[in-house]
């Protein structure tokens, strides 16, 4: 199997790129943004914990698009995040891949989110923690309080570890993708040889999305299955993870939930404990206004509930500048937690 994965890996790789010497111009485009977050925080343990703060995050992204005389459209993206501080910049990568996409269908090769993660259909949400804070329960609040939902409203996945996706081409609005991580947490220039020093290895993250419109009603669904194999040695399961999600649009209203079943991935072997999760959400965007109200609630058998309920907004300012607000409530009763609290989040984001 191991075999055929490598080989499999060289061959598209081959296949996609073959032609690139062929190709006209390439053009490369540099974009960013800097965002401003204000987060006020009222929770149980405030007790010498300050209830404000503020926080900066820089990024810069790098792309280069080119298409081969065969029609073959390839290049690559580099996302860097800045951390400014008293000594030295901190810069870290946060995404690098390179895509090939054509009649075949797209592939990606790379630091990247996988097939799955993408093509999920949950709640919506006016922005989100990947693009701008606002994204009510799918938003930085947790940054601020210190209590995050132990899976949100996506289902626990390989984030940026090194990998290879792949999607078909949109048929009747359906289009299917799978990524493969030979080793959970390896990224960049990592090689990891020794599975029992990671925690999951082998992950497959596959996904099936619809989009479509019937008489102006937009339709959106999705269903996804991941699998990792855990480490020789880490006493866990095997994650295995589904994912459901629809939803549906009209005049500038959409609606819509998701479910993920954690099961017993990541649960010590022998336990008996399985993780749910649900979420559900309404938005409306008019012009340059957004609003939405989401909620999310988490079960984890033995050891407690994580619910949070948000409501926020997002005002286009003028091109390239949003500013926003959410108001989220949360409460955790999981990891022997029993903390509730209040975050209101400010953003304003300038991207250029």
């Amino acid at each position: 199997m191991k075999k055929f994965l490598i080989g499999t890996t060289a061959l598209i790789g081959s296949l996609v790129f073959a032609s690139v010497a062929s190709a006209g111009e390439t053009k490369v485009s540099i974009g960013g943004a800097v965002e401003f977050q204000a987060g006020f925080t009222s929770q149980d343990s405030d007790a010498g914990q300050s209830g404000r703060e503020f926080r900066t995050l820089p990024q810069l992204n790098v792309k280069a698009d080119g298409k081969a005389d065969n029609g073959l459209a390839y290049g690559a993206s580099l996302r860097l995040n800045a951390q400014t501080s008293a000594g030295p910049t901190d810069v870290s990568v946060d995404e690098a891949y390179l895509y090939g996409a054509g009649a075949f269908g797209r592939v990606e090769l790379g630091d990247t989110l996988s097939a799955q993660y993408k093509m999920a259909v949950a709640a919506p949400t006016i922005g989100d923690h990947v693009g701008d804070a606002t994204g009510q329960v799918d938003s930085d609040f947790a940054a601020f309080s210190g209590y995050a939902p132990n899976i949100g409203i996506h289902a626990p996945s390989s984030a940026r570890s090194t990998k290879l996706s792949y999607y078909t081409p949109r048929f009747g609005g359906a289009q299917i993708g799978v990524s493969y991580t030979p080793t959970i947490g390896s990224t960049g220039k990592d090689v990891t040889r020794t599975y029992s020093l990671m925690s999951y290895r082998d992950g497959i993250e596959s996904g099936v999305n619809y989009q479509g419109e019937i008489r102006g009603v937009k339709l959106g669904a999705s269903a996804g299955y991941n699998y990792a194999q855990a480490a020789e040695g880490f006493n866990r399961e095997d994650a295995n993870i589904w994912q459901l999600g629809a939803q549906v649009g009209y005049q500038g209203f959409t609606l819509g939930a998701g479910y993920i079943d954690n099961g017993k991935s990541g649960q010590v072997i022998g336990s008996n404990d399985e993780t749910s999760a649900w979420n559900v959400g309404l938005a409306y965007e008019t012009g340059p206004f957004g609003v939405a109200v989401s909620y999310l609630s988490e079960d984890l058998d033995s050891v407690g509930k994580y619910k949070a309920v948000g409501v926020g907004g997002l005002y286009k300012v003028a091109p390239g500048l949003t500013a926003g607000a959410d108001v989220v409530n949360f409460k955790d009763e999981s990891k022997g937690a029993d903390e509730k609290g209040t975050v209101f989040l400010l953003n304003t984001k300038a991207s250029f």
